[in-house]
């Protein structure tokens, strides 16, 4: 009995643990993947030493728990490269009242949906079924680089197509050509399950490595 008591507690020690330890994947570029789920139990003690991709989306915590993320972000950023938040609607009302907040910390960008309550810096839409799918994808997919694999062409047919093509005496059309639009049938074949929100801040980190400057 005494053996069985040992072995429940050790058990829950261990969820508990489990659980208080962010996610963390390395995402290529010096950029970091850091995912928390709950507040203050899985803020870092010490500071963001790197880039850094900080997951917020489906986060809970108080308000006193936003305000100890906002000390934590005001202490790191500004040296060490960006910091790019997600969230979305499901992200605790009072972190999305602390994003608010930001608008005036140097490095900072939030990106995500849009909710009554808050609109990020960088608002993305996403099918919520999508992102909550592969959101919980990530902590069983062995390489994260398969959420961002879609095609580079069809991820921004904007400026760079519009000047390429120019550059060559030609016009583009209002819309882009038939390949980089989504097949008839792609409700009976959807393409690889993409994190629309991570793959859109990998983007503006990269575009940021260019430029070298912060991401304001």
């Amino acid at each position: 009995m005494r053996l069985l008591s040992v072995c429940l507690l050790c058990l829950v020690g261990f969820a508990w643990s489990a659980h208080a330890a962010p996610l963390v994947r390395d995402l290529g570029d010096d950029l970091t993947y850091l995912r928390i789920a709950k507040l203050p139990e899985d803020l870092p003690t010490t500071n963001l030493m790197r880039p850094c991709v900080l997951d917020l989306r489906y986060a809970k915590g108080g308000e006193s728990a936003a305000l100890g993320l906002r000390m934590k972000l005001k202490a790191s950023v500004g040296r060490n490269g960006p910091i790019l938040v997600l969230c979305n609607a499901e992200t605790d009302l009072a972190l999305r009242h602390e994003f608010a907040g930001w608008r005036g910390l140097t490095g900072v960008l939030t990106l995500g949906s849009v909710s009554k309550e808050y609109a990020p810096d960088i608002s993305i839409r996403t099918d919520p079924d999508v992102e909550r799918h592969a959101y919980d994808a990530l902590p069983v997919t062995s390489d994260i680089a398969t959420l961002l694999s879609i095609v580079s062409a069809k991820v921004r047919y904007d400026e760079a197509a519009i000047t390429e093509a120019r550059s060559h005496g030609q016009e583009l059309e209002d819309e882009p050509p038939p390949e980089l639009t989504d097949s008839a049938d792609a409700e009976k074949n959807p393409g690889p399950l993409i994190d629309q929100a991570l793959l859109r801040a990998t983007q503006i980190y990269h575009a940021w490595r260019i430029l070298k400057t912060p991401p304001r």
